[in-house]
């Protein structure tokens, strides 16, 4: 029995039933976006907007502990891991310049 019987048994209105149909809009920002920002100013690069950043150039968690975040490469294991670390919601400055020169050093894309 599916949610819609199910509700509907119980005597309330289903607020959708069957396929819906729709255009998926990406919410936040670009990989890109974000890497230009990184680029134009270390300071203020949010700890989420970081970690969007190095996940979209193939790097994935491979574990946390506190407030340490390590990735490393999926694809390319030679490639350096990544460690980020929240300083009251933005990424340090340093780990910031460290993931650029990566980017730089690595040749990896955002995609």
């Amino acid at each position: 029995m599916g949610l819609a019987q199910c509700m509907a048994r119980r005597g309330r209105k289903p607020l959708v039933a069957g396929p819906v149909s729709g255009t998926i809009v990406p919410m936040g920002r670009t990989g890109a976006e974000i890497l230009e920002q990184a680029r134009r100013s270390q300071a203020n690069v949010r700890l989420g907007d970081l970690r969007r950043l190095v996940e979209a150039a193939g790097y994935v968690l491979r574990r946390q502990k506190g407030s340490h975040h390590v990735f490393t490469h999926a694809a390319r294991p030679e490639v350096p891991l990544v460690n980020l670390q929240s300083d009251a919601g933005n990424a340090k400055p340093y780990q910031v310049r460290q993931v650029l020169r990566l980017f730089d050093e690595n040749d990896l894309e955002v995609q």
